[in-house]
C-alpha cells in the first residue's frame, strides 16, 4: 500500500477535495471521494481527517512507547496499534 495524499484535504458539497499549496479549497481540482446517503457528509468529514488522524496516532503511539507504556492486544495501546496498521494496510 502506497502512502496515503499528502497535505491537507476539505468536504465541498459530499466531496472530498485537497486544499492547493495556494491556500483555495480545490474545489475545481480533482476530488479522492464522492460519499452518498444520509451519513455523506459524517463520511467525507472523517475521510478529510483521516492523514491527520493517522498522524496523530503515530505520535501519540510513539511518545507512549518512550514513556514505557507497553503495547498488549486489549488495551489501549493495543488498540491503537491495530488501528494503525489498519490504515497502513499492514
Amino acid at each position: 500500500m502506497s502512502e496515503p495524499t499528502k497535505g491537507l484535504w476539505k468536504v465541498y458539497k459530499g466531496w472530498v477535495h485537497p486544499v492547493l499549496e495556494n491556500g483555495s479549497n480545490g474545489n475545481d481540482s480533482f476530488a479522492i471521494c464522492e460519499c452518498f446517503g444520509p451519513d455523506a457528509l459524517f463520511n467525507a468529514t472523517l475521510i478529510a481527517a483521516s492523514t491527520d488522524l493517522l498522524s496523530a496516532a503515530k505520535r501519540a503511539l510513539a511518545v507512549l512507547k518512550a514513556q514505557g507504556e507497553s503495547v498488549r492486544p486489549g488495551n489501549a495501546l493495543g488498540a491503537l496499534e491495530a488501528a494503525i496498521k489498519k490504515a497502513t494496510g499492514q
